[in-house]
């Protein structure tokens, strides 16, 4: 049933997400029910927010579903820097970006993560990178082989790569402090390293674990500041 979802999704190169109908293609990961879900948490928690004018930055975007709806349902938004290390993933999000004709709204970055960003202030973080480990991509249904990029599955050997390399950047971000929201989405695996994260880098900041509603090995975590 999954595979031949996939299939009829690449083969439509339509995906439904948030209600909304987006481009799909094989240049770009499918979005996940649990992205969907947690999308729109990521609105609501921007939506709380009382500063207008917002800045925000998604990065992987992949094909661009999440800058789109977020900009979409958040008018309290005035720019979403959408990021991606890969070309491909990008012509994709910029024909669903063309779709909803918010071209002055989210700008399409390709980069490394939160480095093409360094010198610009941004108030929000949005971050659902691959975090699929060395194991788990042994274990990769044929059909996710076959159909869609690797690149947006594996996180590296532990799954937990690329954000550790994300916080490496933070770390060295001169606005710092003007972050309001980071939100991270890893394995269940990887709590303890969030917890660490906290505890050095994120100490000014509350964190608070969400369930993922359709996959409980899954780990949605909300660093805040009140």
């Amino acid at each position: 049933m999954k595979s031949t979802k996939k299939l009829k999704e690449y083969i439509d190169r339509k995906v439904k997400f948030l209600s909304r109908n987006f481009y799909i293609d094989e240049r770009a990961h499918i979005p996940r029910p649990s992205t969907e879900f947690i999308t729109k948490s990521y609105i609501k928690s921007i939506n709380d927010l009382v500063s207008p004018n917002l800045v925000v930055a998604d990065i992987g975007t992949g094909s661009g579903v999440l800058p789109v709806s977020t900009a979409l349902e958040c008018s309290n938004i005035r720019k979403i820097y959408a990021i991606d290390l890969f070309e491909d993933a990008l012509k994709v999000a910029k024909i669903n970006r063309s779709k909803y004709g918010l071209a002055n709204k989210i700008a399409f970055v390709k980069g490394d993560l939160f480095k093409p960003l360094l010198e610009k202030p941004v108030d929000v973080i949005l971050a659902n990178l691959p975090f699929a480990d060395a194991a788990k991509m042994q274990k990769l249904r044929p059909e996710v082989i076959k159909y869609e990029p690797i690149s947006g599955i594996y996180g590296g050997k532990t799954g937990f790569e690329l954000y550790d390399k994300l916080f490496r950047q933070l770390d060295k971000y001169q606005y710092f402090n003007r972050i309001r929201i980071i939100w991270i989405y890893c394995n269940i695996e990887h709590k303890q390293r969030v917890e660490y994260l906290h505890k050095s880098l994120l100490r000014d900041f509350k964190l608070k674990f969400v369930k993922d509603k359709y996959k409980p090995y899954y780990l949605h975590c909300y660093f805040y500041r009140c």
